[in-house]
């Protein structure tokens, strides 16, 4: 055991000692001189001072969510994606946790966008890691946060997870590294970090439900799956872990006493504190199987949790210790001494930290096919070169979404980078080729009866008409959808599966290539088109002009 793991556990013992002895005549709820703040004590005393003072309603407000919005006649948005505001007559400050693994997210501008954490990844460079998380830690410092939600540490099984690009890698020795240098660094800033998503979360299909149940033996989780997470707690101290929307081995991963008691608190003696991702708790029992805060809602851990604790159900001392932990990292980030305030429309973006992205891309850039020694092109060739596809084009796909997505204050897309580094004699072009999916026009009415509706389908609606081709070739069929909220759950024609996916997490844009012919009728099927969804086509005249261009540049 670790000398973190015998401060925290004499806590409890403490505070009942204070409260009888130290600070009798103190009422709970008064507005105290605040003791503890700029107070050189052992965190375990101040925390039990500030305890002495809470009362039973004050205790579950700290480890509630806040919602996404405050509270008052005119509300606003809360500054941060997870938020506690404090506690002021007890000099308890805010607590604002932000988004995320490749830089503050949130849709907070005057930031540096970082390359995606498997980019990072193949850099092999786990002293990179570290400079990469004080950028992240500063950053979000700069911002006014006190927690960074990231890293994503969880093994990379499966490339179309949604969070695959966002996390580091298959190999849980190489993950391990890089977590513990990337934590290193934000923490290092004085900024707190979270790392997630514990555990055993690697794909979408029915998530945060339990018929997404991970079935895995306790070896498979502690050799491949936790060894990332067990070297954030062990060898970086992190202050927090956030519990995952899987279910293994029948147990929500927030309401998962092996995951969460067993093996964070017993095996590894995690003193620091666990929040569910965002709605991933699903009932207050989550509060004795070892989750200490519900974000960002406080579904289960508002009145429901004070009613159970006013009634017994779950006993104070459960809600004792989750405070205890919160308040136990708050003190170790010096959160009370500072209390740091909400600037979350600061710039906080600097040369030297896009600088550090551009190395993290440079070195995780990996060459897998240079046919003829084509590469690299010296910058006084002389001759022409073509740059073909929408990714290199004024708006390109910069970056992943949820969590991770950050919106860059500089950009420079690949085009302008070739631009920029060609030499004099060095012509070149660009052109996009094929149309993106989502530049498709709306199949007409002329060539499909009745017309897909207007708006989508509706909720687990369905559609079935009947497609004529108006000429022969390979066309191009693909359902989009704006919000990235809804999936089909199959489109056929003539009964032949095109696209199917009972179950998978939605995108913005499914796509199928078909070859028809011209005059023929063909019966088009879509199940769970969903609300917004749009149906659309790139005929073979429409395509021909983007191959041509590409093939002449």
């Amino acid at each position: 055991m670790h000398a973190r793991g015998i401060l925290v556990g004499g806590i409890a013992a403490c505070t009942l000692g204070l409260m009888g002895v130290f600070l009798p005549g103190v009422a709970a709820g008064a507005n105290p001189s605040c003791p503890w703040v700029n107070s050189t004590a052992p965190i375990a005393r101040r925390v039990a001072l500030v305890m002495s003072q809470m009362t039973v309603a004050q205790e579950d407000f700290l480890v509630e969510g806040h919602g996404t919005t405050n509270e008052g006649p005119n509300p606003s948005p809360n500054p941060y994606v997870f938020w506690m505001p404090g506690i002021p007559s007890l000099c308890i400050p805010k607590l604002g946790e932000e988004d995320g693994p490749a830089g503050v997210a949130d849709g907070l501008i005057g930031v540096t966008q970082l390359p995606a954490g498997v980019a990072l990844a193949a850099t092999w460079d786990t002293s990179l890691a570290a400079r990469y998380g004080r950028v992240i830690g500063s950053e979000e410092l700069g911002k006014g946060a006190d927690v960074n939600l990231g890293p994503t540490v969880n093994i990379d099984r499966d490339p179309r997870w949604g969070r695959s690009f966002e996390a580091f890698t298959e190999d849980p020795f190489l993950n391990a590294g890089l977590a513990t240098g990337e934590i290193d660094g934000v923490q290092s800033t004085g900024e707190m970090s979270q790392v997630k998503h514990f555990d055993a979360y690697n794909q979408e299909t029915n998530r945060n439900t339990e018929a997404d149940n991970v079935i895995v033996s306790n070896r498979t989780l502690h050799e491949i799956y936790m060894p990332a997470f067990e070297a954030a707690v062990k060898q970086a101290n992190v202050g927090s872990v956030m519990c995952a929307y899987s279910t293994v081995n029948g147990n929500y991963s927030c309401q998962n006493p092996y995951l969460e008691t067993t093996t964070l608190r017993d095996l590894w003696d995690f003193p620091g504190f666990v929040t569910s991702d965002y709605g991933a708790l699903h009932n207050t029992s989550g509060a004795l199987d070892g989750t200490d805060q519900e974000q960002p809602f406080n579904t289960y851990f508002g009145t429901p949790l004070l009613t159970a604790v006013e009634t017994g159900a779950i006993p104070r001392r459960v809600l004792n210790t989750m405070v205890q932990r919160i308040l136990t990292e708050m003190f170790r980030f010096n959160l009370f001494n500072l209390q740091r305030p909400a600037t979350p429309t600061a710039t906080v973006t600097t040369p030297a930290h896009q600088s550090l992205g551009n190395r993290v891309a440079d070195s995780g850039t990996v060459l897998l096919k240079n046919m003829r020694r084509t590469l690299p092109v010296s910058a006084d060739h002389a001759g022409n070169l073509a740059v073909i596809g929408p990714s290199a084009s004024p708006s390109p796909t910069y970056g992943g979404g949820g969590s991770a997505y950050v919106i860059p204050s500089t950009t420079v897309t690949p085009l302008q980078g070739l631009q920029a580094a060609a030499g004099p004699g060095t012509h070149v072009t660009y052109t996009q080729g094929l149309p993106t999916d989502t530049s498709l026009p709306a199949i007409p009415s002329t060539d499909l009866a009745p017309a897909y509706p207007a708006g989508g389908t509706g909720f687990g609606g369905s559609y079935t008409g009947t497609l004529t081709a108006p000429e022969t070739g390979t066309y191009v069929l693909a359902f989009t959808n704006p919000c990235g909220c809804y999936s089909p759950e199959y489109l056929s024609l003539n009964g032949q599966q095109l696209i199917d996916n009972p179950g998978t997490p939605p995108v913005s844009t499914y796509s199928v290539a078909v070859d028809l012919t011209a005059g023929q009728h063909y019966t088009l099927s879509i199940g769970g088109g969903g609300k917004s969804s749009n149906l659309s086509w790139g005929t073979p005249s429409a395509l021909a002009p983007g191959l041509d261009a590409a093939v002449a540049a």
